[in-house]
């Protein structure tokens, strides 16, 4: 009777997936959303085979989601400026790749080269394409070999729907360099052994510099926990205060990195940015989920243990920066857009009820900010073609 129903269990999850195959054919919101709850659904039996059918679905549909903007319309986009440089590399004039970082995000550099080699006529929105598939793919790949290592099998599958719901992909077209720093930096982060942490490490940091100082803190407060944390926030407090004497030096401006911070000071009299806000709003949620794991589970998970500190690290750094509109975005953005998805769903893994209230939560919140339809905003979705439409395959006839 068992042999029967393990069968009909493994033909429901093959009619499944195919199924949210052809749903990505009309509509790729509604195969992520089916897609998250399914997971869901078969946490319990499915394995990392099925999980990574579903991962495969996701990162279609998300690479639906961020084609749909009309980038080719904006000049101004931030994607635009990676875009003009692809294309100069794509047109013989590969020392332009090096621009960035003074040279030292020599990484994104080659990365550009290697696919203007390949595709030397990319239109900007397929260039999208391209950089949200790799930075999905790897986060699948990511997510279900280190993400999962200390996850019991039963929750797997919601713990993998939770991770995707909470991904921020959107920064991957506009802090594109950062962004794949930070995919490279969890590989880092959660490799075994030196040699490949150093390697995953150099590769991060080869595509933006930022990721030297988050991997520097996360492993300090790793070890030393609360004595990091005490250290990293007086040398945060004493950047912030000593802010104008470093804009005053011309050689401190020159060094990369540093000199962006003449940006922060000129924009800080704007007040405090909307997007800051709505970080420090999702930290603020994490933060809770953590407290109530903390003071409701008798043997809280090695994973929880390990992150709790740098988690309150980061938030307490966010909101210290939040006079400095945007600071909070880039500061942040390895935690609040590249883990934040994995962190939610480890604080919030107190029971499979809790997991479940976690999802339903981000479903609501994300289905709203996906499909949120502005025409007078060049960074909405849906500016290219709508999010469902009858006829297979409409995306490509746009």
């Amino acid at each position: 009777m068992d042999r029967y129903k393990n069968h009909s269990i493994l033909y429901s999850m093959y009619g499944v997936t195919s199924f949210l195959f052809v749903i990505i054919l009309f509509s790729a919101p509604i195969a992520w959303l089916l897609t998250l709850l399914t997971l869901s659904l078969y946490s319990q039996t499915g394995g990392r085979k099925f999980r990574l059918v579903c991962g495969i679905v996701l990162i279609i549909s998300w690479v639906i989601i961020a084609a749909s903007r009309s980038v080719e319309n904006s000049p101004g986009d931030d994607f635009f400026n990676y875009y003009e440089t692809y294309q100069r590399v794509a047109n013989g004039n590969l020392g332009d790749a090096f621009i960035y970082g003074s040279g030292f995000e020599f990484g994104f550099s080659i990365f550009l080269i290697v696919i203007a080699s390949f595709s030397a006529h990319c239109s900007v929105n397929e260039l999208v394409v391209i950089m949200i598939f790799i930075s999905a793919g790897l986060y699948c790949i990511w997510l279900e070999f280190f993400g999962l290592r200390n996850v019991q099998d039963d929750l797997k599958g919601k713990v993998t729907a939770i991770s995707w719901c909470y991904i921020s992909l959107f920064p991957a077209t506009q802090l594109t360099r950062q962004f794949l720093s930070g995919m490279l930096l969890l590989f880092a982060l959660f490799s075994i052994g030196r040699h490949w942490k150093l390697i995953f490490f150099t590769l991060a940091a080869s595509f933006h510099l930022s990721a030297i100082p988050v991997y520097l803190v996360l492993v300090g407060t790793f070890k030393y926990r609360w004595k990091a944390i005490s250290a990293y926030l007086v040398l945060t407090l004493s950047l912030i205060f000593s802010l104008d004497i470093i804009l005053s030096s011309d050689s401190l401006l020159s060094l990369p990195g540093i000199d962006k911070l003449g940006y922060y000071n000129i924009v800080s009299e704007e007040g405090f940015s909307n997007l800051d806000i709505r970080v420090m709003g999702w930290m603020v949620v994490g933060l809770g989920l953590l407290f109530f794991k903390l003071i409701m589970v008798e043997r809280v998970d090695l994973d929880t243990i390990k992150w709790a500190p740098a988690y309150f690290l980061f938030c307490a750094i966010g909101f210290i920066m939040l006079p400095f509109p945007n600071m909070t975005l880039r500061t942040l953005l390895f935690v609040h857009a590249v883990i934040f998805g994995w962190l939610i769903a480890t604080f919030g893994r107190v029971g499979s009820k809790s997991l479940w209230g976690i999802l339903i939560l981000g479903l609501g919140v994300k289905l709203y900010s996906i499909l949120a339809f502005d025409p007078t905003n060049h960074m909405s979705y849906w500016t290219r073609y709508p999010p469902y439409a009858w006829v297979p395959g409409y995306y490509f006839f746009k």
